[in-house]
């Protein structure tokens, strides 16, 4: 842990002057385990992908299948 402490310090430095926060991504990643958690029932990744989609109200790109 100091070894991190000590290689990071100019970033720890900063932080209070920033004023970022990973607090949303951390949000987004919890609610993706939490899916994956409850996600046995699924047949296939293309099913867990469409639901991790709806959960966040992504839009779905429609497929036009193109035939010759």
């Amino acid at each position: 842990m100091l070894k991190m402490l000590i290689r990071n310090r100019q970033l720890i430095k900063n932080m209070p002057n920033s004023s970022l926060s990973n607090g949303p991504i951390e949000g987004i990643n919890r609610n993706i385990k939490q899916i994956k958690r409850t996600a046995d029932g699924y047949r296939n990744w293309q099913s867990f992908s469409y639901h991790i989609q709806l959960e966040f109200k992504i839009r779905l790109k429609k497929r036009n299948p193109t035939r010759k």
